[in-house]
């Protein structure tokens, strides 16, 4: 799984600041998983707008430990897609537009942002996998293994030879 995590959660969790719980048990949980988590090249670009030049280069080179979406298909070649969303007004709405085609081409499997307005899009789109932080929670964490069971205490590791072939358990070995 390839989960896309909008602008606004990466500066939640870049920034200089304390990590929110539900942000920090997302991550884990992803982790767990194993979903690579990855940003678009478009996030960047609204990063690189900071006017603070520390801050933007601090969060510029902890972004570039994720996978970057480099090549993405346009949403301005779907005149399908374009038509059931409001009109872009800003270029916030076209990076928040062409983030959302990127889950509903399969570029991304999902998408997670704090961002009303994008979730409202999704719902307007059909795309069911676009999530606010708690949703995404709640939906992977069913993935999760339901209990760590450590079978190393269960066993013993013992030598061929150390095995006692009059022991009951194979005794439905021998009879056939």
């Amino acid at each position: 799984m390839k989960v896309l995590l909008d602008t606004n959660i990466l500066i939640q969790r870049e920034n200089n600041s304390v990590l929110p719980k539900n942000i920090a048990q997302l991550l884990q949980i992803l982790g767990e998983l194993n979903y690579q988590k990855c940003i678009h090249t478009l996030s960047l670009s609204e990063i690189q707008k900071d006017g603070n030049e520390t801050r933007r280069n601090v969060n510029l080179s902890k972004l570039s430990a994720y996978p970057i979406i480099n090549e993405y298909p346009n949403y301005l070649d779907d005149a399908d897609f374009i038509s059931k969303l409001p009109e872009a007004k800003s270029k916030n709405d076209e990076i928040d537009n062409q983030l959302l085609y990127c889950v509903y081409k399969g570029v991304a499997s999902h998408l997670i942002t704090e961002d009303q307005e994008l979730l409202h899009k999704a719902e307007i789109l059909g795309i069911e996998t676009v999530y606010s932080v708690n949703e995404a929670i709640e939906i992977f964490a069913v993935n999760l293994p339901k209990s760590n069971i450590d079978l190393a205490s269960t066993f013993e590791e013992i030598k061929p030879f150390q095995i006692d072939i009059k022991d009951p358990i194979f005794d439905s070995l021998k009879e056939s």
